[in-house]
């Protein structure tokens, strides 16, 4: 349920930060009409890299192409990118589908931000009296999760991010940190409950919401472990 209920969240926030960057929002089931806003929007958003002249249908569907066919997550991923399109006379353009400045700008507010939990963090696990080697494990692996992971589809804080731990968990650990293993899934899911229980004591978080979190992981762990498995012996990918 975490994973569904975090690309929902996340769906939305993308909808909402490109209506804010001047999209048109439209209510629609028909595909092609939907096709011909999202050109119509690619068009208006990038008139001085295209210099005036629109996209041609062979041009729009050479980007539709390169973006087509993902998830929410990697939707996500992809706006923030630039898409390199080459136009029919043979040269190449690049196209801007987000405002990636000014989200850049967001994520250093919010990697900024972060810095308060991290040290509050830290420093109780000092007060518990851990080994030096075991405190920086568990900050770093907490850090990894609210300034990586977080601001790596969109900017989320670190108090909505007790949602996301799931999506976090069952692939994006498991596919871009070259370290994963099962020992360190396990390693990285204990930090961040530590992590996510500091923050509920300090109330920045509900009591629920933590206990939930710690719910989630335990009903998971098999699943994050077997997707780990799948890695190793080549079988990973043929699970989408």
């Amino acid at each position: 349920m975490g994973v569904y209920e975090s690309e929902a969240r996340l769906e939305n926030r993308m909808i909402n930060q490109l209506v804010k960057q001047g999209y048109e929002q439209i209510q629609t089931d028909d595909v092609n009409s939907l096709e011909e806003n999202f050109r119509e929007q690619v068009n208006k958003h990038n008139k001085i890299e295209l210099k005036g002249k629109d996209l041609s249908d062979k041009e729009f569907e050479r980007l539709m192409v390169k973006i087509s066919g993902k998830g929410v997550f990697q939707s996500a991923k992809e706006l923030r990118q630039k898409q390199d399109i080459q136009r029919d006379d043979g040269t190449i353009i690049y196209n801007e589908l987000f405002n990636t400045k000014d989200l850049e700008k967001k994520v250093e507010r919010n990697v900024k931000r972060n810095e308060k939990f991290i040290s509050e963090f830290e420093n109780l696990l000092n007060e518990k009296g851990l080994a030096k080697k075991t405190i920086r494990k568990h900050v770093n692996n907490a850090s990894l999760y609210i300034n990586d992971y977080l601001n790596y589809y969109d900017v989320i804080k670190m108090e909505e991010g007790v949602h996301y731990v799931h999506g976090f968990l069952d692939g994006w650990f498991i596919e871009k940190c070259l370290w994963s293993s099962k020992n360190s899934i396990k390693e990285t899911a204990a930090s961040i409950k530590k992590f996510y229980e500091c923050m509920s004591e300090k109330e920045y978080l509900r009591q629920e919401e933590y206990k939930k979190l710690c719910s989630e992981i335990k009903d998971n762990m098999d699943e994050y472990l077997e997707q780990m498995d799948a890695l190793d012996n080549g079988t990973y990918y043929d699970i989408f």
